[in-house]
């Protein structure tokens, strides 16, 4: 049976794909509170996500994803132009905006 060696190279590898991992878990955790909706939180977690990722993209640390980040962001992009054709999301902006000028007013 052969020994399996990690080399300095290779945790570096396992670092780095950790980092990108974790861009899109933070971001998950945007969409699941515990108390309330979290829909107007949507475009500005896409747009985190992919400004992360498309940093990412030309760093040397991640040449070795670079086909992995294109074809994500690629397909980011898609979900996120379809915010575009979709009236809800403004009309939940409308909601949380009025909910928060509300809080304001009877809370300060």
């Amino acid at each position: 049976m052969d020994i399996i060696t990690i080399k300095a190279q290779d945790w570096k590898h396992v670092n780095n794909a950790q980092m990108i991992i974790l861009d899109m878990s933070n971001i998950q955790h945007l969409f699941s509170p515990e108390n309330h909706p979290m829909l107007w939180h949507a475009i500005p977690a896409f747009e985190e996500l992919l400004s992360a990722w498309e940093e990412k993209l030309v760093m040397d640390k991640y040449t070795l994803y670079q086909n992995t980040l294109d074809h994500s962001i690629d397909k980011l992009k898609k979900y996120y132009h379809k915010f575009d054709q979709k009236d809800v999301y403004v009309l939940i902006l409308g909601i949380k905006l009025f909910n928060s000028a509300i809080w304001y007013t009877n809370y300060t």
